[in-house]
């Protein structure tokens, strides 16, 4: 799964509050190396804080990590998981005629309510922007474009040209040495309007592409399809409160870290909530041995006489 961290950590003021610590699952088959990525990726952004040394250990101290992968356990988590699904958002990157070997890679949307999200579009042809920063002179003809992040120009400004020329979408492909991060706009970017969809993979991902992108234009005939996908999956992860009960944390829309926190913050909430109902009732004393009288019927009763 692809996970936007840094929200989550530039915010601690809300995560450092909650009682639970978070266990972070791994589902995929390379579980150390995720729990590798995962601590170093969280400790870069941890140092870009200005926490104290104190608040640091305390958030650090709330994350736990386990490199077994989920489905190799033994335990009752695998069977939660599978019960407790969520979605994989994801392309898959076919050829036509049906020659080279399908291409299946996580995705990550563009920035929540800026763009839409590409969960409807339909097949398409793959095609390479191969110079993103320039208006095309020719059209895009519903085709799905793939695009390098330069630093010449912003991914507002590529959206842009690619729908002028008629794209149905636009896939980015990650800057070398970078994660995937959310495709976002910038101050009067974000008054443009745009309507084409854009999503962001691994640079990795990108570079398999483009290496078939090159394999197929060799090729008369052929040309490669895109599917934009959600497949389900296992969960991704699960909750245990206070009382030791489990509990079932929601749909996430967006892949943030900030979703835990979140989360945790209910739980908090919930903890709060019971325990001040458990408390004697509060009785406030308004009138005590006072003599009232009704107002209301004490003015009609003086308007008859």
């Amino acid at each position: 799964m692809s996970w936007y961290v840094n929200g989550y950590v530039y915010r601690p003021q809300r995560a450092l509050k909650h009682r639970a610590g978070e266990v972070g699952p791994v589902i995929s088959d390379d579980a150390k190396a995720d729990v590798s990525w995962m601590q170093s990726t969280l400790q870069r952004a941890l140092d870009g804080t200005h926490l104290s040394a104190p608040e640091k250990d305390h958030f650090q101290q709330r994350m736990h990590f386990a490199t077994d992968p989920v489905p190799d356990s033994s335990t009752w988590i695998p069977r939660l998981l599978e019960e407790w699904t969520t979605s994989r958002k994801v392309i898959t990157v076919s050829t036509q005629p049906g020659r080279l070997r399908n291409l299946t890679t996580e995705r990550l949307d563009s920035a929540y309510g800026w763009l839409p999200w590409p969960d409807t579009l339909p097949s398409a042809q793959l095609s390479l922007l191969e110079d993103p920063c320039t208006p095309l002179n020719v059209s895009a003809d519903g085709r799905v474009l793939l695009a390098l992040l330069p630093d010449e120009c912003s991914a507002a400004e590529i959206v842009r040209n690619a729908q002028d020329a008629g794209a149905a979408a636009v896939i980015f492909a990650a800057p070398e040495g970078h994660d995937v991060f959310p495709i976002s706009c910038k101050e009067e970017e974000c008054a443009w309007p745009l309507s084409t969809p854009a999503t962001m993979i691994s640079h990795d991902a990108g570079a398999m592409l483009l290496s078939a992108l090159w394999a197929v234009g060799e090729r008369p005939g052929y040309q490669l399809e895109v599917r934009v996908e959600e497949q389900q999956v296992p969960g991704y992860y699960a909750g245990i409160d206070e009382q030791g009960r489990l509990i079932e944390m929601g749909w996430m829309k967006w892949p943030s870290l900030m979703h835990l926190a979140w989360q945790g913050q209910w739980q908090n909430y919930l903890h709060n909530l019971h325990a001040n109902l458990s408390k004697p009732a509060l009785t406030v004393p308004i009138f005590v041995n006072q003599v009232t009288v009704n107002i209301l019927l004490h003015n009609q009763a003086s308007e008859v006489e």
